[in-house]
């Protein structure tokens, strides 16, 4: 250990003494410790460790609740060890922040115990050389012993830490051991790693999917227990590869595989061979195509009937990328309201999906009855009546023989979805809120009532409650409809536009793609029409490109997409400031040193800026 610390003394003295940078005692280090200088950070700064706020660590906890239960399991099997070896266990999420630390904390010093607390963050623009803040940088285990870390003020501490990856090798969070010692600190980084894994196998398991499988390679030809798989496969009932880990697509190669991966890819050895081994529940020899042995165990086998199976893809299939994970999950929402029989209430400006929203959840209910829509907006004021609870024969002039069924029986078993539910008139909301306490209907010129038993789905792109407040709106009825309020966020505002819009691009061009240069300008435009503007914008682009392979910047309406226009000339300061930052990263392809230097800001408060605002680092990284 005193080799090591004169190792990382003379490293200190070389780098911060004699400015010679290009000394270290490891490479990583010494990267982390030359983005550390060039941001400003002081290596002699005595850190304040301040939590986030507790409302706001709930929210990110909320957020994580799946992450922070599969390192709890995860770290129950390893906790006497980390405990005999006096370390603290620490989970963060994707920015560094810990959301759970495990570990006898009241037997360590005062530093370590106001150090390690949940909120704090651990992000090396924050803190400086840190393992967790590099394990998120680099995307690969890293131990940072003492006097590397870059600010002396915890160089008392030895760190290990490992990323934990999705499937698409983006950071979900870090598994980090920590503890202030003179001892020796190996094996650390190896069980820091080994947890990370298991909590990503974890998170795999919890995927949808046929048979999941765990791969190992063989050393013996034998079928002996897996103990740490290297390779995660879950595969649907016809044995089209549905996901594997992130280790999994690099280890196996996969990215040089036909874009539908099927069993046959990988092993020499067909699905329908390979399932009957199932029954035996052990695992199995196989062989990989390149003539490897394998020793393959199912860790989970749905025996589902293949009919429930193809039912849940057609349902993956019908949920569309709304660009925004959040709208995404209040999918899920939306559907335990229905299941338990609330109303739903679906704000957001105009254009930017109600409709297609509740259209989802409909096809994803599996109600009995049909989804009936009525736009309160579109109807003349006379006639809206007549169309939401029907008529009876020479209810009025003009009345059809034999009378007609309205909106309200026809969603009978169904869903009653009531667009721009703002738009209704005063005395009809009356009529409708008294339809909602009964569940009976009576038609226009009839005294006989009628039940329907239907689920209420109403969208507005107005502030009801302000309606309210100005007495255009009934206050009864604001309440009885919003028994579960999903706002759908702007698509100015939504984190995956990048992606979104390259999708919608894909669908609509056919045979044109958007160069990198036209999806920066069509990212950078304000959308005020949301999704029905830019649905529309493809199309007219789609008549006027000419069926061009490519289509660049230039072929785009300069009215439209300039770099003038996404610059709000008004709105809501949050607005302005999202709009500015998502300005700033589109340029500088997400350097954040140089967006902030264009912003006028530290680089560490555009980071904070950047989670606050729930920006996707990701989508302008990859561009």
């Amino acid at each position: 250990m005193d080799n090591i610390k004169q190792t990382i003394n003379l490293s200190r003295t070389k780098f911060f003494d004699e400015q010679d940078y290009h000394y270290a005692s490891d490479d990583l280090v010494k990267s982390s410790w030359r983005r550390c200088l060039d941001i400003g950070l002081n290596h002699r700064e005595k850190l304040i460790f301040t939590p986030v706020a507790r409302a706001d660590l709930k929210v990110m906890q909320e957020q994580e609740s799946l992450l922070i239960d599969c390192f709890s399991k995860v770290i129950e099997k390893y906790y006497p060890v980390i405990k005999r070896a006096d370390y603290l266990a620490v989970l963060t999420n994707s920015q560094g922040i810990a959301l759970d630390i495990k570990g006898d904390i009241k037997n360590h010093d005062k530093v370590t115990q106001n150090t390690f607390r949940p909120g704090i963050c651990f992000s090396e623009d924050q803190i400086g050389t840190n393992a967790m803040g590099c394990a998120i940088t680099f995307q690969k285990e890293i131990s940072v012993v003492g006097g590397e870390h870059y600010i002396e003020f915890i160089s008392g501490f030895q760190c290990s830490a490992a990323p934990i990856l999705d499937n698409n090798g983006n950071v979900l969070g870090t598994v980090d051991l920590s503890r202030r010692s003179d001892k020796t600190d190996c094996g650390s980084k190896l069980l820091a790693s080994t947890i990370a894994f298991e909590i990503e196998k974890n998170l795999f398991l919890t995927e949808k999917g046929f048979i999941k499988l765990e791969v190992n390679l063989a050393h013996e030809f034998t079928t002996s227990q897996i103990n740490n798989a290297i390779f995660l496969l879950n595969f649907d009932e016809d044995g089209l590869l549905l996901s594997s880990c992130s280790r999994t697509k690099a280890r196996l190669d996969l990215a040089r595989l036909p874009p539908s991966i099927c069993f046959e890819d990988i092993f020499d050895l067909s699905f329908d061979e390979f399932l009957p081994s199932r029954s035996k529940k052990v695992p199995v020899a196989l062989k990989l195509n390149s003539g490897l042995d394998v020793i393959v165990n199912a860790c989970h086998y749905n025996h589902t009937p293949s009919f429930q199976a193809k039912t849940e893809s057609r349902q993956a299939e019908s949920a569309p990328d709304f660009g925004d994970p959040e709208i995404n999950k209040k999918l899920d929402r939306g559907l335990i309201a229905i299941k338990a029989k609330l109303p739903i209430l679906i704000s957001g400006e105009t254009g930017t999906g109600k409709e297609v929203f509740a259209q989802t959840l409909y096809q994803l209910s599996n109600l009995k009855g049909p989804i009936v829509a009525l736009n309160c907006s579109a109807i003349p004021e006379n006639l809206i009546e007549s169309e939401l609870f029907g008529y009876e024969e020479g209810a009025f002039t003009g009345a059809r023989r034999g009378g007609s069924r309205g909106k309200i029986e026809q969603a009978d078993y169904g869903i009653l979805f009531l667009d721009e539910i703002g738009e209704m008139p005063l005395a009809l909301q009356a009529q409708l809120l008294r339809v909602l306490d009964t569940g009976e209907v009576t038609r226009l010129g009839s005294e006989q009532k009628r039940t329907s038993s239907f689920q209420l789905l109403s969208a507005s792109h107005k502030d009801l409650l302000e309606a309210v407040n100005q007495g255009h709106f009934r206050q009864d009825l604001y309440y009885r409809i919003k028994g579960l309020n999903l706002h759908l966020s702007p698509l100015r505002q939504r984190p995956q536009l990048n992606r979104f819009i390259g999708e919608c691009a894909q669908k609509i061009l056919e045979n044109s793609i958007l160069s990198t240069e036209a999806l920066h300008e069509l990212c950078a435009y304000d959308w005020p029409g949301n999704v029905r503007e830019l649905i529309n914008s493809l199309k007219v682009l789609k008549v006027f490109s000419h069926n061009k392979p490519v289509i660049n910047a230039q072929d785009l309406p300069s009215e439209m997409f300039s770099y003038k226009m996404k610059r709000p000339s008004k709105g809501s300061l949050p607005d302005l400031e999202h709009s500015l930052i998502i300005d700033a990263l589109i340029k500088h392809n997400g350097h954040i040193p140089s967006a902030a230097h264009d912003l006028g800001l530290s680089r560490a408060t555009l980071y904070r800026k950047i989670q606050s605002l729930k920006i996707n680092m990701d989508e302008f990284r990859n561009q």
